[in-house]
């Protein structure tokens, strides 16, 4: 049974960001000193530390955004089809390419080698493209439906995608040849609704007002956890641990202990929660709330937990909703 237990209070006063505008997406660099947003105009890169705008990119309606793990480059997809890559560091385009239509570019993923973007589109196709060539370098994949999500794998050797009501398909990166289909149906409602674990071994996601946990070899659900006060917009993240999930869920963000299924902290909200990121070191919290960024240094009590998804699983504990 999921109990929340501790209001979560930060060790610093939160830094609180009005856009002035819908905010859709966030991540932050991989060294947690940059938060990179889009929104209907453009994306915004600003310091964490006090939420100041020190690089603004247009780019039309923003529907996702990835920065490459080696900080370098930035990408964006937007609502008319275009794939669009910046420089990090100063700004400039280095790589556009505009979808056939209007279709909405639903999710961009960087390698993690940082060579080749993975990109979803609305109209059914998922492609790889070789930044460094600039040019397609796989696909098109094609889907039934509109896809929603598209993720590297942790090695980079296989990326998982979903449409909206499924299947989660999972491709060898390389060849593009299939090498699992899965019956589960993701949330479409969110950007983060589908995560690998740490080692690449399982695939979690929000699912049927679940989070539930995918052994990729097989295909089989091995573990999951109903989501608390479940509103169809829950978006997941993992700790790079694997020590804890966050959700959000309407106005709260949770935080799950996968060992027990109980909530062992919750960040309360005055509106809904539409995007939640963590930063790689697990210290920052990210939300978005319509125009509105919240930026939350977590305590120690959330980011020394000992829970261990990968363990978790691997000792049986479906027997949390699953």
């Amino acid at each position: 049974m999921q109990q929340a237990l501790t209001i979560v209070e930060g060790d610093t006063t939160p830094v609180e960001i009005d856009a002035g505008r819908s905010i859709r997406v966030i991540t932050f660099s991989p060294n947690g000193e940059y938060l990179v947003s889009g929104d209907d105009k453009a994306v915004q890169v600003r310091r964490v530390d006090n939420g100041e705008e020190v690089g603004t990119m247009a780019a039309g309606n923003v529907w996702s955004i990835a920065i490459s793990k080696d900080g370098g480059r930035i990408a964006a997809g937007t609502d008319l089809g275009m794939i669009i890559v910046w420089d990090a560091h100063t700004y400039d385009t280095i790589f556009t390419h505009k979808e056939s239509g209007s279709s909405i570019i639903r999710a961009v993923d960087f390698s993690p080698d940082s060579t080749r973007l993975v990109t979803a589109s609305g109209n059914c196709t998922v492609s790889i493209w070789d930044l460094t060539a600039g040019k397609r370098d796989l696909g098109p994949l094609y889907h039934e439906q509109g896809v929603t999500v598209a993720k590297y794998s942790p090695k980079g050797d296989q990326i998982a995608t979903c449409a909206g009501s499924g299947p989660i398909r999972v491709y060898d990166s390389r060849s593009g040849d299939l090498i699992k289909d899965i019956p589960i149906n993701v949330s479409a409602h969110c950007k983060n609704g589908l995560i690998w674990s740490n080692h690449g071994q399982y695939l979690l996601v929000v699912s049927d007002g679940q989070i539930k946990q995918i052994q990729v070899s097989t295909g089989s659900v091995v573990a999951g956890w109903p989501v608390h006060d479940y509103g169809g917009t829950t978006c997941i993240a993992l700790s790079k641990r694997g020590n804890f999930i966050a959700y959000s869920s309407n106005r709260t963000v949770n935080f799950l202990d996968p060992s027990t299924g109980e909530l062992g902290h919750v960040i309360k909200h005055d509106q809904d929660v539409h995007s939640i990121t963590l930063s790689l070191d697990d210290r920052l919290l990210a939300t978005i709330m319509n125009s509105k960024i919240v930026i939350r240094t977590l305590p120690d009590t959330v980011t020394s937990s000992s829970f261990n998804v990968r363990d978790c699983a691997m000792s049986g504990c479906n027997q949390h909703g699953i």
